[in-house]
């Protein structure tokens, strides 16, 4: 089961670079490392070039790092995997932040060292009619999701008797348990607490899909509409249907508690869910692009300017418009959305995570 579990983690790994090495084709092509450009620009050799080295470099770390990490799951010491694991999503992160801020400050400079063109007008092309099409799915799908909770929180409430008196809170690859707790309310319906956050997590993540700001192709706006109402109603249904995994994960996680499962299905089934939403979003980013610029693209150019708004995003990533009363907008690098942290709902959406998750700590803690 060992090796089972360890090859799930692997292939999550490899997704989850191969999504990050991808990232600059994935963009709309008025985007390029968080610089608007021109599609003729986004087209030429220095900019190919440029994305080449983005996937070279981020695809040469990746596979240092993928390889430390095989490493340490062959060990199949436990000891090594709880600072391995840390170790691997710290650099990570850190090594997303620097590549792309490499490149972010490369393609400004070469954009603004390439001679002036004359100034053509900016188009800023809305479709009034946008809102009125069905954008997402309804949110009332999510009351499947709160039958699952309110039916394991009744299960639970139920054969809580039945439950023995040490928790299992923790596995290891192997399926031994490596941290436990006395049973109690709070061990027993934490699984609830966590559904319920994560509900709340997906029903805003579905609104901010609905909400976000539309952005649409100047020279073919009704073609880029229908991209984009494509675009939205996928990833509206990635939501629910990621939503709905991780709420039945937590559920089964909950049922092992007064209910023996086999570590031999629980830890294959624990790990799948996460590589399932990973290789899932992975296809479907190459399948649709940033606001669906791949959906049916073709190969013209489009020599129309659209709006240059590359003072306020910062870096590429962060976008600070007080201007713009939306509150989210596409992403510049990476696919899906942002928030416009200009606004003051757009902090409290930030920080509302980190504060209930020290809060479910500091509740759980003896």
């Amino acid at each position: 089961m060992y090796w089972l579990s360890a090859l799930i983690l692997i292939i999550m790994f490899a997704a989850i670079s191969a999504a990050l090495i991808a990232t600059p084709y994935l963009t709309r092509r008025t985007v390029s490392f968080g610089i608007s450009v021109s599609e003729e620009m986004y087209y030429s050799e220095p900019v190919r070039r440029m994305r080449r080295s983005y996937a070279w470099v981020t695809g040469i770390i990746h596979f240092l790092l993928f390889l430390a990490m095989a490493a340490a799951l062959f060990t199949m010491n436990e000891q090594v995997l709880r600072y391995a694991l840390p170790a691997y999503l710290v650099i990570l992160i850190a090594s997303i932040i620097l590549i792309q801020g490499f490149f972010y400050i490369r393609m400004k400079r070469y954009k603004a060292a390439q001679p002036a063109v004359p100034h053509t007008r900016e188009r800023l092309v809305i479709d009034t009619s946008f809102r009125q099409q069905r954008l997402v799915y309804s949110n009332t799908w999510f009351l499947i999701h709160l039958v699952i909770i309110v039916v394991s929180f009744l299960l639970t409430w139920m054969y809580y008797d039945q439950a023995p008196d040490s928790i299992a809170m923790q596995y290891s690859l192997t399926g031994e348990v490596i941290r436990s707790a006395d049973k109690s309310y709070s061990s027993m319906f934490f699984p609830n607490i966590m559904q319920v956050i994560m509900l709340l997590l997906f029903y805003t993540v579905n609104r901010s899909i609905h909400k976000s700001k539309q952005q649409l192709d100047p020279r073919k706006a009704e073609a880029s509409a229908q991209q984009n109402i494509i675009f939205r109603r996928k990833w509206s249904m990635f939501t629910l249907m990621t939503g709905l995994l991780m709420i039945l994960l937590f559920s089964l996680m909950q049922l092992s508690m007064f209910h023996q499962i086999s570590p031999e299905v629980l830890m294959p089934l624990t790990l799948t869910i996460p590589v399932v939403i990973v290789i899932s979003a992975l296809i479907m980013s190459i399948q649709t692009g940033q606001g669906g610029s791949r959906i049916g693209r073709s190969s013209d150019i489009s020599s129309a300017e659209a709006v240059n708004d590359d003072a306020y995003w910062k870096l590429g990533n962060m976008y600070y418009n007080p201007k713009d009363p939306s509150l989210f907008v596409e992403k510049r690098m990476g696919i899906g959305w942002t928030l416009n942290m200009a606004r003051p709902l757009a902090w409290l959406i930030l920080l509302a995570p980190f504060v209930i998750i020290i809060l479910v700590i500091s509740f759980l803690a003896p």
